[in-house]
């Protein structure tokens, strides 16, 4: 079974919650990305409404995401290079 690439799919998982104890490797050292709670399915360029709480991880927030609580994929790529 091939494994496509993030961007080729019709939807993407934004995981809104990216930090150390949601990050795992598998036995030949590929991250794999858990705790799914946060996490919802969304278009390439739909942006999430704006929440009223951000309960997630503040230090692993990207900031625009901390301070307009809208989510995109790229907020996930700043909590990811964080941890990184």
């Amino acid at each position: 079974m091939e494994c496509k690439a993030h961007e080729e799919w019709e939807r993407c998982v934004v995981h809104r919650d990216i930090k150390p104890s949601n990050v795992t490797l598998d036995s030949s050292f590929s991250v794999k990305l858990g705790d799914f709670g946060l996490a919802k399915l969304m278009d390439h360029d739909e942006i999430e409404p704006q929440t009223t709480v951000v309960a997630r991880t503040l230090g692993y927030l990207a900031p625009e995401y901390a301070s307009t609580g809208k989510a995109r994929k790229e907020s996930d790529v700043y909590s990811f290079g964080v941890v990184a």
